[in-house]
């Protein structure tokens, strides 16, 4: 039920039912004063928040915009470029709205805040002033009125005249107040109705636009990001197909890695099974040219020494080093090798040979050091097995040494190949325990392995390296 009307007629006298209509006014305007403050609260503190909000959102703009992708790969494909791009479409795009967002939150003060203010203090507050002037009014009157009141009858005409012209005064007063603010409150509760009800329309308005501007934004991001879904939706699917890509290579290097790990424990096997039937045939010469490690590894069973013969071993053991994508001495070397091997000094031969051993890298000085060991032990005994030095490097010479690519060259230089393997094991305390007298462009002496120190990890090392055409430093 809303208010009843205040009548001026039922101000006049000042019965119950005026004053019970008048303190329902008053009781409004004062629930209406204390709403209006505490929406000046709320919307203080919606723009305090909106202010952080409009910090935070710009704080995240900047970090998207110094985001950067690093992609696999010396060049990007078109998607991959948007798809790294996008973090700064996004900062671009919140910037915008929060540039619309301080727009509107620069004049809230001027176009909201002090409006509504306004009219609480000048609307609300002239009423109480109103209030405030008709209760000293009422005050006095109801004082003459009482005393009007007990006037004695003995008093003169005179004095009865006077006296009743002052409360007539006292009264137009009271009316005069009574008019005043009555008029006041019905300006208050009516004016807030438009004026202040409009000053809060402004604000919506104003978060409303804001908003609109938001939904234009958004129109015109669209494209870029239909765009972006249909690049990311494209890299998804490369993603999946290069995963499964992935996944299938690293089993199969798994598969090759368990294979040479198994024919690396074989090798080992073959040194341990050499020595242990003391090398007394001509084995290293008797080896199939046709003989495959793929083939041999299956059966090959070196528990059982009665099930292969020396030269089996012997042949597996050449055709794996044989095989190696690069040669234990490396193609880097050979020219420098086969020119060393064609000096007419052997003195000068023997230097030259005794430098480049020692700038091989680590690994492969290692390798060598042990097989070279290994032969200078077999060929002590060539009374027994006929395995010379010279018959050895005819075996093992283009094994350790050869040409990156074959030619008639290379074929021709193949005799200088096994001069290098012969010297190599007639002077294997030389080259192998001794520095050389003057190391040309050669990294630090590699540390000193023994055959019984073998690591095969650092032999898979070498073989991935070789495989990969990549060779491996002394730092390594």
């Amino acid at each position: 039920m809303g208010l009843l009307p205040l009548e001026f007629t039922d101000g006049l006298t000042d019965s119950p039912y005026f004053r019970e209509t008048l303190q329902a006014h008053e009781k409004e305007l004062d629930l209406t004063n204390t709403a209006i403050k505490h929406l000046i609260k709320d919307i203080k503190d919606l723009i305090v928040a909106a202010r952080n909000l409009s910090r935070a959102q710009r704080t995240l703009s900047e970090t998207l915009n110094n985001f950067n992708f690093e992609c696999i790969g010396n060049s990007q494909t078109d998607d991959e470029l948007v798809i790294a791009n996008s973090f700064k479409d996004f900062a671009r795009l919140l910037t915008t709205i929060e540039d619309e967002r301080d727009r509107l939150l620069e004049k809230a003060d001027e176009a909201f805040l002090e409006p509504i203010e306004r009219f609480r203090r000048e609307q609300i507050g002239s009423a109480k002033e109103a209030k405030k002037k008709f209760d000293k009014e009422t005050a006095k009157y109801c004082q003459n009125l009482e005393r009007y009141l007990n006037i004695s009858m003995k008093k003169n005409e005179t004095q009865l005249w006077e006296a009743d012209a002052n409360n007539s005064m006292e009264q137009q007063h009271f009316f005069k107040a009574m008019s005043e603010y009555v008029l006041k409150l019905q300006e208050v509760n009516e004016r807030k109705k438009f004026e202040f009800v409009e000053t809060v329309l402004s604000f919506m308005l104003g978060w409303l636009t804001f908003y609109h501007q938001g939904h234009e934004i958004a129109t015109d991001f669209y494209s870029v990001k239909m765009e972006l879904q249909m690049r990311l939706q494209r890299t998804r699917s490369n993603f999946n197909m290069t995963q499964e890509e992935t996944k299938s290579l690293r089993q199969k290097m798994l598969n090759n890695q368990e294979k040479r790990d198994k024919f690396q424990r074989h090798l080992q096997g073959c040194w341990s099974h050499l020595k242990m039937n003391q090398m007394n045939a001509q084995d290293y010469l008797n080896f199939s040219t046709s003989l495959n490690e793929n083939d041999l590894l299956p059966n090959f069973n070196l528990d059982d020494s009665e099930e292969f013969e020396i030269k089996t071993i012997t042949s597996a053991l050449k055709s794996y080093l044989r095989q190696l994508s690069e040669p234990i001495m490396t193609f880097k070397l050979h020219n420098d090798f086969v020119a060393a091997a064609k000096l007419e000094n052997r003195a000068f031969r023997i230097e030259k040979i005794h430098q480049l051993v020692h700038r091989l890298p680590a690994i492969n000085f290692s390798i060598l050091k042990i097989l070279i060991e290994h032969l200078n032990k077999v060929s002590k005994l060539h009374d027994k097995n006929l395995m010379t030095s010279s018959n050895l490097g005819v075996c093992f010479g283009p094994t350790l040494l050869r040409t990156a690519e074959e030619s008639v060259a290379a074929i021709l230089d193949i005799k200088f190949v096994n001069v290098i393997a012969e010297l190599l094991i007639e002077n294997y305390e030389k080259f192998f325990q001794t520095k050389p007298t003057l190391i040309e462009d050669s990294p630090q002496h590699p540390q000193v392995i023994t055959e019984n120190s073998l690591n095969f990890v650092n032999y898979t090392r070498y073989e991935n390296a070789l495989w990969n055409g990549k060779t491996i430093s002394h730092s390594e």
